[in-house]
């Protein structure tokens, strides 16, 4: 499943290879980017949202009918354009829909998914490599689709893959099943190493800074939540409701979920000690949780 749904029942119909053009009657709203670096921008007319990525293509949501169609610009293949749709584009459509969906990854101890998030760079996909290595089982560090009710909040796995650069350490991937590649990233689908269920209570919301060494320390909600609401996808700015009923869900998020500030060092020397003992850290947590109950 992805995002809660079946593969073959997403509730989108995607078209790929359309022959559609952009006109001048579009409203481009803003720009999309990360760390300064822009790879596209966001309009709409009254009919369609737009997606206009230069170095892969454009894409378009039919407002009413869920209808998605891309022009392939870069002459990509069948399995690329497949994979930029669910790892890209669904879960920005999703937000279109008033869905929240975070950009985090999740560590899983006793069937509950710790999340942690952080600026690109910070190192979440090297911490999902140790975290593989030592057979700790992840959700991914890309996408997870909250849900939130009777004051508990859940995460619904995404595409269940790990993307990461080519240049890292090889002893990080070297006992674990790389398969492919995703644009400029190897891949690794983390259903050949452990089985996922479709969803996870969250048990812990972990922000992620730069460090000289590793700290972790709970953290207040109010401080932890212009954090939160950073790490979501959203693209439309414009509609007031669904900006009010996100903030609404990621408050009910924070409200009931403990929040930690980990200070995290940028050393692979370190990279191995420092996951075990993040992750020592928060089973005593959880324990502590179970012994109070």
């Amino acid at each position: 499943m992805i995002f809660g749904y079946e593969k073959l029942n997403l509730p989108y119909t995607f078209v790929a290879n359309s022959e559609w053009r952009l006109n001048g009657k579009i409203n481009w709203y803003h720009d999309i980017s990360t760390e300064n670096k822009l790879w596209g921008r966001f309009g709409k007319d009254s009919l369609y949202y737009y997606l206009d990525i230069p170095d892969i293509g454009i894409a378009r949501l039919h407002k009413k009918n869920h209808l998605v169609e891309f022009v392939n610009l870069k002459n990509l293949d069948k399995e690329q354009v497949e994979s930029f749709y669910l790892h890209h584009l669904l879960p920005l459509l999703l937000s279109l829909e008033g869905k929240t969906v975070l950009h985090s990854g999740a560590f899983l101890i006793d069937n509950t998914a710790y999340l942690y998030l952080g600026p690109s760079g910070i190192g979440k996909s090297t911490l999902s490599l140790q975290l593989l290595n030592l057979n700790q089982p992840i959700l991914g560090d890309d996408a997870l689709l909250l849900n939130c009710k009777n004051q508990n909040s859940y995460v619904y796995t995404g595409t269940k893959t790990l993307r990461f650069q080519q240049d890292l350490p090889s002893y990080l991937t070297k006992n674990l099943k790389v398969k492919g590649s995703y644009f400029n990233k190897l891949v690794i689908h983390l259903e050949d190493h452990f089985k996922l269920l479709p969803s996870y209570k969250v048990g812990a919301l972990l922000f992620l800074e730069t460090g000289p060494k590793i700290c972790i320390q709970k953290t207040k909600p109010l401080e932890a939540f212009p954090q939160l609401l950073s790490h979501t996808f959203r693209l439309e700015t414009e509609n007031p409701q669904l900006l009010k009923n996100e903030v609404i869900r990621l408050n009910d998020l924070i409200s009931h979920t403990p929040c930690y500030k980990v200070l995290w060092p940028k050393k692979f020397v370190e990279l191995e000690e420092n996951t075990r003992l993040l992750l020592d850290y928060f089973q005593r947590v959880l324990l502590d949780s179970i012994n109070k109950n």
